[in-house]
């Protein structure tokens, strides 16, 4: 992210891939980019891959690990998030004009995370400049987003793709590598909910307690934490009402995901091309689930982040394929009569090769 303050007219450039123009009645213009350019701690900075950054830092900054660093202070937090959370959190950055290079040297200087900070900053913002994944992608948009100023003007950067990524926000993709470790992912879960039942039975009795109120669930996985994604379908399709009986306990979810990835696998055996409604797909897992209702299916992604959080799974980058899987099934039972399809390719569309792809668009 990139705070600026420059004269009309001026423009300066922030990154190679964002340039800010701003007015100078304007007195909170702000740009924002990832963990991955704004990041000063000395190992998560070096990781290469984004997702892999997210997932360091959420190990080093998560509510549970940093209450178990009070405890016992060989656990690892980051020195610059308790510092931001110490005193950077009530702070304003002086009106003026920042690079990335100087945004992060501010950080350092403080001992303030920048990213931290700079999403903080967005609050206060009435130009943001950033790419459209943060407000498009409904699982970006909730955890980026939910608190604009109203009156925010908003520029994206590189919005001559924006047709396709609104298409793209709400396609889902899954080949054969997604659901293998899809299914390696289910019984590691299954067995981390075992290890909780033996150690501290406690944490899966007060998220079923939890559950069994009338507080959406998408509602109290917002509230657990500002790093919990989002739901991945449009903020006004999210249900807000009580978990269906049938995915309440973690072992009965857990058998439920099951059933979703045994009817993808089935979809991944076929040898020609497939379109078919997401009705068909969705009623084939309730069948075999024995699940009272379709609309229960709708529940799976949020249902999932509840368990992760609950289970205290800091590095998520572990069950992005199951997660990936819980959003197809997510979507597809959320809009059943509204144009979406499912499509199977067996073969790669480009080398002709035997490369199973499941696409829910």
């Amino acid at each position: 992210m990139c705070w600026t303050g420059v004269q009309v007219g001026s423009v300066t450039q922030a990154t190679p891939t964002v340039t800010t123009v701003t007015l100078s009645c304007f007195r909170y213009p702000l740009g924002t980019v990832s963990r991955r350019h704004l990041c000063i701690h000395e190992t998560v900075s070096n990781l290469s891959e984004g997702y892999d950054i997210d997932s360091a830092c959420r190990a080093l900054t998560a509510p549970w690990i940093r209450d178990s660093a009070i405890q016992n202070t060989d656990v690892e937090v980051c020195s610059f998030f308790e510092g931001y959370e110490n005193e950077g959190k009530e702070a304003i950055l002086k009106a003026g004009v920042y690079d990335l290079a100087e945004f992060r040297q501010h950080g350092t200087d403080r001992g303030w995370c920048p990213y931290f900070f700079a999403r903080r900053m967005l609050t206060f913002a009435n130009v943001i400049v950033y790419s459209y994944h943060y407000l498009l992608d409904p699982k970006v948009a909730a955890l980026v987003s939910r608190d604009l100023n109203r009156d925010a003007i908003v520029v994206f950067d590189e919005a001559h793709n924006i047709d396709n990524v609104c298409i793209e926000s709400l396609s889902v993709n899954i080949d054969e590598s997604i659901l293998g470790r899809s299914r390696a992912c289910l019984g590691r879960l299954a067995r981390a909910v075992e290890r909780s039942k033996a150690e501290d039975a406690s944490r899966l009795r007060e998220e079923y307690e939890r559950i069994m109120t009338s507080v959406p669930l998408a509602t109290m996985n917002a509230a657990a934490g500002s790093e919990m994604r989002g739901p991945p379908v449009l903020p006004e399709d999210v249900l807000h009402e009580a978990v269906p009986t049938e995915i309440r306990r973690a072992e009965n979810f857990l058998a439920v995901v099951q059933v979703v990835i045994n009817v993808l696998k089935s979809r991944m055996q076929l040898n020609s091309s497939v379109e078919e409604s997401p009705t068909r797909f969705v009623e084939e897992i309730v069948r075999d689930g024995n699940l009272e209702d379709k609309k229960d299916l709708r529940f799976t992604s949020d249902r999932l982040t509840s368990l992760l959080k609950t289970l205290e799974v800091s590095d998520w980058s572990e069950y992005r394929p199951l997660q990936i899987v819980s959003d197809f099934v997510t979507v597809a039972a959320t809009y059943l009569q509204n144009g979406f399809t499912i499509i199977f390719e067996p073969f790669d569309s480009y080398t002709g090769d035997c490369k199973p792809i499941l696409q829910l668009a």
